[in-house]
């Protein structure tokens, strides 16, 4: 895996889920200047305050949902859902399975930014919990040296 930073401007952004996962994600992805569109049958009020709603399609994942899309997010715990996104993604899309990070192209990373730093942390997807960990540790020693 390469650590990057990608530009989502202008860039189409496919989540599919509602719930928490895909909640966390899209608070994420907000803060850039991609498109997103949400796909599920039920999705949090977050989502809904941040995502017009014309972008946001109340149902279930069907068959060519992904075409058009630059990166996809899959966040469902329906695995047969799960499979069939994968098998219709192309190779020049890009793919983060929340289910099943072998399945991914890219993990997310965690990130602190101050000014113009960026550090960027990553378990590559084996222990989210323990960098959320050290993410802790970092900020509160940063603050501490402030």
């Amino acid at each position: 895996m390469l650590p990057i930073l990608l530009d989502l401007r202008d860039k189409q952004i496919l989540v599919v889920g509602g719930g928490k996962v895909a909640t966390r994600k899209i608070l994420r992805l907000s803060q850039e200047n991609g498109t997103i569109t949400v796909i599920a049958p039920d999705s949090s009020q977050t989502i809904a305050e941040l995502i017009p709603a014309k972008q946001i399609h109340r149902r279930p994942y069907q068959i060519g949902d992904v075409t058009g899309f630059d990166m996809i997010f899959i966040c469902t715990s329906d695995h047969s859902a799960n499979h069939q996104i994968i098998s219709e993604i192309q190779p020049y899309q890009l793919f983060n399975d929340t289910t099943d990070h072998q399945n991914s192209d890219f993990y997310s990373m965690a990130e602190l930014t101050s000014d113009d730093v960026t550090i960027a942390l990553s378990s590559k997807g084996v222990n989210p919990s323990k960098i959320k960990q050290l993410k802790e540790k970092l900020v509160a020693y940063l603050h501490e040296k402030n």
